[in-house]
């Protein structure tokens, strides 16, 4: 299981999956490099205008099995947990979550990434995988905060965090290099103790 993995490092990423009623969510392997990279390519316009400028980059088989040993080495150092998206039906991969720059001692804290295929998108796939990757930041990481932040004009994925019980908390100056600029972000919230109150399903 997961907590038996954080405490021995060396080992490869687990198998284990967290299922919802329509996508479920597992750590990448080496046989997903042909379907991430097609989907990214395919997603790269698509991407650009909302990621982070270094994620766009390398975007081949190579590039694919360095970003794997590099998952895997967060994983086992509890700096960062990357999951794939699939589609129930058909087991299709449809994009990717991350808790990332992980913060324990007084923090205990991570960072929410997300991305979807184009034609996957406005169907709640990634509001449903938000909530399975919270659910596994707050019960199995023990988390007390999760955060997230999207560009001002990013209305989608306001739209997602919103749906999954985040809080908007401000605007963060600067904050994040996207397609080659520095840009401001809206700066999300969400607290472990938050989830009872208002009802979010993870």
């Amino acid at each position: 299981m997961f907590n038996a993995f954080r405490q021995k490092p060396g080992l490869p990423a687990p198998r284990s999956i967290l299922a919802g009623p329509r996508v479920y969510i597992r750590p990448p392997s080496r046989d997903d490099a042909g379907a991430w990279v097609a989907l990214r390519k395919r997603n790269h316009d698509f991407l650009k205008p909302w990621s982070p400028s270094s994620s766009l980059r390398h975007l081949d088989h190579d590039g694919y099995m360095r970003r794997l040993r590099s998952y895997r080495h967060d994983w086992q150092h509890d700096r960062g947990y990357v999951f794939l998206i699939f589609l129930n039906e058909g087991d299709a991969l449809a994009g990717g979550v991350t808790l990332n720059s992980i913060i324990r001692a007084s923090g205990q804290m991570a960072n929410l990434g997300y991305w979807m295929d184009e034609a996957q998108t406005r169907k709640g796939y990634m509001t449903e995988a938000v909530r399975l990757a919270c659910r596994f930041g707050f019960s199995t990481l023990g988390l007390h905060r999760i955060q997230a932040g999207t560009l001002p004009e990013n209305a989608p994925s306001q739209r997602v965090l919103k749906n999954c019980g985040f809080s908007y908390e401000g605007i963060v100056r600067r904050y994040i290099r996207i397609d080659d600029e520095w840009r401001d972000h809206h700066l999300f919230g969400l607290l472990s103790e938050d989830m009872p109150a208002q009802g979010v399903t993870v």
